[in-house]
């Protein structure tokens, strides 16, 4: 319950989000921008492509990676 962590299970707050992560903690990377020397890349996918386990069965979730890691975006 509310106050006693570390001493109880967390419990778990169903809401919009990938089917694992709820969309506040998709959103969390977004308090960094402007607040480090770096830019904060975010992408949103909807739709069939937004399933956790799913995502990078989709060319064009790949590619968005692939275009972050080589510095293209």
């Amino acid at each position: 319950g509310k106050g006693q962590f570390p001493n109880t299970y967390p419990g778990s707050i169903d809401g919009d989000g990938d089917g694992t992560v709820n969309l506040r903690s998709l959103l969390g990377c977004l308090r960094w921008v402007g607040k480090q020397g770096y830019p904060v890349e975010h992408q949103v996918f909807n739709g069939s492509t937004s399933d956790h386990m799913a995502i990078l069965a989709n060319s064009n979730v790949r590619q968005y990676i692939l275009d972050v890691v080589t510095g293209k975006r």
